[in-house]
């Protein structure tokens, strides 16, 4: 599955493109994996190191008497040192291998960390879009109900109509600079949200508003469960984990056996410093090292590595089956918030239509103000219900691409993180 989740929802949106870019390079939370990333890969170059032979060197220089019937004399001596083990048992194979399964899944961690990110960054600002929108909206509904409450004072001072109405369309406007001022905190609350994704102090993030909801394209391919396992990258950790947990049983069973261990040293002695290298002095020694009692510890840790690979296992069981629920969920929500949207949009056509036809009642004198009012508010309240929804729709299409997983995670580079920790 080849796509990318912010080119794919805002391939017309330029501005939100460019703020999964910035926050890719520096969101605080995806630089503190990278710095967990670089942790795992130190850690398997420990392990590989284990493959080669150790080697020591030493040198010391002295003086010395032993007794009254011997001078003192000076010491010096140089040697190197040199150790291996054989790796008979896989154990250190098994080290290696349980490093690499760890070194990978902390790279998926980091991949699905960015893909979270990037699908966060992008709902919100669908979010905040929307938000503009509402208070456009908010601010249209407070000038059409002040247009309203201006006519019926005048009907009033002509005795056309009642105090009664005078005061509902009153608390018809407090309620509308009501729901502005609510409007205006969402907004401020989703912006400063949006600069923390970013990397940003609150209040440090221009965004421009005039932007709109871009429109959705088809559906993406979906393709079959199995292919979650290579395009969800939180999935492939929880597999790879199981792999590193396996390993770690074969290094448990090998301690539990013979270890073989060759050493060896070569080196000089003399009296003098330059009669040091006059005499070669060396050893070559080979060992065998098997536990008797260990009071039950080596047994123990083999079930504790035992356990934690079933442990592994049905978390990697419960991340396969969370992945094709997050898939499905999605899909379901996005058709159904979509048929949701058609319907609020016909009540919205349908609500301006009763407000057309009780106006005209209303001034003609065939009724009161109250069915007026009543259809206003109706009307007023399913176009804010029509936005909310729009983004909706938008943001279970962010659900449903994140769901999906993707490989575009993989093309991110170290260098991001180390050029916005070194700004030039």
């Amino acid at each position: 599955l080849q796509q990318r989740l912010v080119p794919e929802l805002l391939q017309d949106e330029l501005t939100a493109e460019t703020l999964v870019e910035q926050a890719l390079v520096d969101n605080q939370q995806l630089l503190s994996t990278w710095s967990r990333l670089a942790q795992a890969e130190a850690m398997m170059d420990a392990a590989n190191a284990s493959w080669w032979p150790s080697l020591s060197g030493s040198f010391s220089a002295g003086r010395s008497k032993q007794s009254q019937l011997f001078p003192e004399s000076n010491v010096f001596s140089g040697s190197l040192q040199a150790s291996y083990e054989i790796d008979i048992w896989g154990k250190l194979n098994n080290q290696r291998q349980a490093s690499a399964m760890d070194l990978a899944a902390t790279r998926d961690s980091l991949e699905a960390t960015a893909m979270t990110l990037a699908a966060e960054v992008t709902d919100t600002w669908f979010g905040w879009v929307a938000q503009q929108a509402q208070l456009q909206l908010l601010e249209k509904q407070l000038e059409t109900n002040s247009t309203y409450l201006e006519l019926i004072e005048v009907r009033f001072a002509e005795g056309l109509a009642t105090a009664v109405d005078i005061y509902n369309l009153r608390q018809q406007v407090e309620q509308s600079r009501s729901q502005l001022e609510d409007a205006q905190r969402l907004a401020q609350v989703l912006r400063n949200r949006l600069a923390v994704l970013l990397g940003k102090t609150p209040g440090e993030l221009k965004l421009a508003g005039d932007a709109t909801l871009p429109d959705l394209p088809a559906l993406p391919a979906t393709g079959v469960p199995a292919e979650l396992l290579k395009n969800r990258p939180d999935v492939r950790a929880a597999q790879r984990r199981v792999a590193a947990a396996d390993a770690r049983i074969g290094i448990a069973l090998a301690n539990r056996f013979p270890a073989l261990r060759l050493t060896g040293s070569v080196g000089y002695s003399a009296t003098t410093f330059t009669g040091l290298f006059d005499e070669l002095i060396f050893s070559v020694l080979g060992s065998v090292t098997q536990p008797i009692f260990m009071g039950g510890a080596l047994a123990a840790q083999q079930d504790q590595a035992e356990a934690a690979l079933q442990e592994q296992l049905h978390t990697f069981s419960h991340a396969v089956l969370q992945a094709i629920a997050e898939v499905e969920n999605a899909l379901s929500s996005q058709a159904h918030e979509a048929r949701r949207l058609k319907h609020l949009q016909q009540q919205r056509d349908h609500a301006a239509s009763a407000l057309a036809e009780a106006k005209e009642r209303y001034l003609a004198g065939l009724s009161e103000f109250l069915p007026v009012l009543t259809a206003l508010g109706t009307l007023q309240r399913v176009e804010q219900s029509v936005v909310l929804s729009q983004k909706q729709v938008r943001s279970y299409r962010v659900q449903l691409c994140r769901a999906l997983g993707g490989s575009w995670m993989q093309s991110l580079e170290s260098s991001q993180a180390q050029e916005s920790s070194n700004p030039s």
